[in-house]
């Protein structure tokens, strides 16, 4: 008869050296990588330093598109927080938008719809004569 033999409960010690010695060597590799290209795009000093020249292509629609946006932004602080006319002959005005705030909490904003179910029609009556 043919003994049974089990596997040994004992790390193969040779196989956890090379797995680490691969890991390792490719993390160093990776981390060696990621150098070079960080040196070959500018360094660390000058991120990007390509992109800096020209950093969106043509067409240049806005000369300023920061500064416009800023007084864009601008623009529309100054309408919500001003009293204006919107329609002087209907008596439309327009008013800053903390004002409307606390006018809508005080009086209570619009109310929705009712929910109440439509009155059903009378059920017909089961009377009908049998012959």
């Amino acid at each position: 008869m043919a003994e049974r033999q089990h596997e040994s409960q004992e790390p193969d010690l040779r196989g956890l050296l090379v797995a680490g010695a691969i890991i390792s060597v490719a993390i160093a590799l990776a981390v060696g990588v990621c150098l070079w290209l960080v040196a070959f795009f500018g360094g660390f000093e000058r991120p990007l330093a390509r992109a800096e020249h020209n950093p969106m292509p043509e067409p240049h629609l806005q000369a300023h598109p920061l500064s416009d946006r800023q007084r864009y932004d601008e623009e529309q602080r100054a309408k919500l927080s001003s009293y204006q006319w919107v329609d002087r002959r209907g008596g439309i005005v327009q008013i800053p938008i903390s004002r409307a705030m606390q006018i809508l909490a005080a009086r209570g904003g619009p109310q929705p719809p009712s929910t109440q179910p439509a009155s059903r029609p009378a059920a017909p009556s089961p009377s009908r004569s049998r012959p």
